[in-house]
């Protein structure tokens, strides 16, 4: 009995918040603040030197680059 006003009240609020108009005043995402963040960091056309950052990431964890190492005392004498 203590939890049914607050299930009313939980249903009562998801009524509200699933109805088509309860949101129409927020307009769609805009992402023109993420990429001015993004020029500031990294210059200017961030998202293609991300897609860079991103594949040579990719290419260490899974592809062929590997990490130099000095060559071992002896090997090229």
């Amino acid at each position: 009995m203590a939890a049914l006003p607050g299930l009313v009240c939980i249903v009562n609020a998801a009524d509200f918040l699933f109805r088509a108009r309860a949101a129409s005043w927020i307009g769609p995402p805009d992402y023109a603040l993420l990429e001015e963040t993004l020029a500031r960091g990294l210059g200017l056309w961030p998202l293609p030197q991300l897609g860079l950052i991103l594949l040579v990431v990719v290419l260490w964890r899974w592809g062929g680059l590997h990490r130099m190492s000095w060559p071992e005392p002896g090997v090229l004498d």
